[in-house]
């Protein structure tokens, strides 16, 4: 995939492509980062079941139960969603956006947490292949939320769906502790019941409070889109006021509506500058100069056919 070719695009005045253009081209590109994301975490899953298969008998269910294998599961599923709808052209349907939000929330947790207190810690022979927990560790958290704070495709989320987040860590840290007590087993040293159950009611009330602060805070970044493409200096979504705006006098932020659209459409050779500022829908224009001679400017404006394009754009 490469950028549009120019001549597909949709040129300012100025030269540069519209927004509207290197939007497009930015979710695409999103679209291959996740897909080559998710094939990055089952390559670094099956890599791992490999070599620990290889060297011992593996039992399935305590290799899939370490929060790492199961939370980067459910973020190679939430990337290749998002890509699948997006190289689609396809609007991403609101669980997406609500499934990121939750993945980013507990692959960061993984992150985090690995680096902090499982960094050299012995994992009964798991995670001992270098690369493949580099990835998983390492390179896809960091990877999630770099996603989630540039990426322009969230939307906003509600607060209310908080609890969303907060229901898988909650259910695996239930079921490990029922294992602990049962079977013995735990995939982390700060869970195991040896070290006294006070010692890990403490840990599972520190794990869930941080769990609910990243939660709050990735819901809180879902309201900007720092890598959008924002209108240049002069330009405005809106160009051209409805006659209700033009007869209570509103004025867009930042200068009046001759200004703003004024600054994208400079006179034409043969077209009076009240025919001009006509087009332009500003309030003023018949005070600038004599109405009839405007109004001839308007019709002869609109006869050729790259006028006529030129009006279409303008009752865009």
């Amino acid at each position: 995939m490469g950028l549009p070719r120019r001549d597909t695009l949709r040129f300012r005045r100025d030269g540069e492509p519209s927004p509207s253009d290197w939007q497009t081209t930015a979710k695409r590109l999103s679209g291959f980062l996740r897909l080559l994301a998710g094939l990055a975490i089952l390559s670094a899953v099956i890599g791992q079941f490999v070599y620990t298969a290889g060297r011992a008998a593996i039992n399935p269910f305590n290799f899939f139960g370490y929060f790492t294998i199961q939370s980067n599961i459910i973020t190679m599923v939430a990337f290749f969603a998002s890509a699948y709808f997006i190289l689609g052209r396809k609007t991403q349907p609101t669980w997406v956006i609500y499934l990121r939000a939750i993945t980013t929330t507990i692959i960061v947790l993984v992150g985090l947490v690995y680096n902090t207190l499982l960094s050299g810690a012995p994992l009964a022979g798991s995670f001992d292949l270098a690369w493949s927990s580099n990835i998983l560790h390492i390179i896809v958290p960091i990877y999630a939320l770099v996603d989630w704070l540039l990426l322009p495709d969230r939307t906003k989320l509600p607060h209310r769906g908080l609890w969303l987040v907060l229901i898988y860590p909650l259910v695996w840290l239930v079921v490990i502790l029922i294992r602990g007590a049962t079977d013995g087993w735990v995939p982390y040293p700060f869970l195991d019941p040896a070290t006294g159950y006070g010692s890990v009611t403490i840990h599972c009330i520190a794990i869930s409070a941080l769990t609910a602060v990243f939660a709050l805070a990735v819901f809180a970044l879902a309201v900007f889109a720092l890598s959008r493409v924002r209108a240049q200096p002069g330009e405005h979504p809106r160009a051209v006021p409805s006659r209700r705006d033009v007869a209570a006098g509103k004025r867009p932020r930042g200068g009046s509506w001759a200004s703003r659209r004024g600054a994208l459409t400079p006179p034409r050779p043969g077209v009076s500058p009240a025919a001009t500022k006509l087009e332009t829908g500003s309030p003023t224009a018949a005070r600038h100069g004599d109405r009839a001679q405007a109004e001839d400017g308007v019709q002869g404006f609109a006869t050729s056919p790259s006028s006529c394009r030129k009006v279409g754009r303008a009752g865009r």
